[in-house]
């Protein structure tokens, strides 16, 4: 199915407890993919534990919007 297949406008409550993943990049980057519990697809997706740096303040944020927006995509939303 496309994307455009996927993408819906209408609301759906999260489920508040997801089986997940957790991928250690290594250099402090940890990806973590949960996945919905019916159906056993990825359902959202954190690129999180950069640093402590103030310099990596904006990367870490950088990462947080693509997790989020990665995310809305997976779960089919289009805002």
């Amino acid at each position: 199915m496309s994307i455009e297949g996927k993408m819906s406008t209408k609301k759906t409550k999260n489920k508040n407890r997801r089986p997940s993943i957790n991928i250690n990049c290594g250099q402090g980057l940890v990806v973590s993919v949960s996945f919905d519990p019916d159906t056993g697809e990825p359902y959202d997706v954190f690129l999180v534990g950069r640093g402590y740096k103030a310099s990596d303040v904006p990367l870490n944020q950088a990462l947080y919007e693509a997790g989020v927006n990665i995310s809305k995509i997976m779960q089919g939303k289009d805002e």
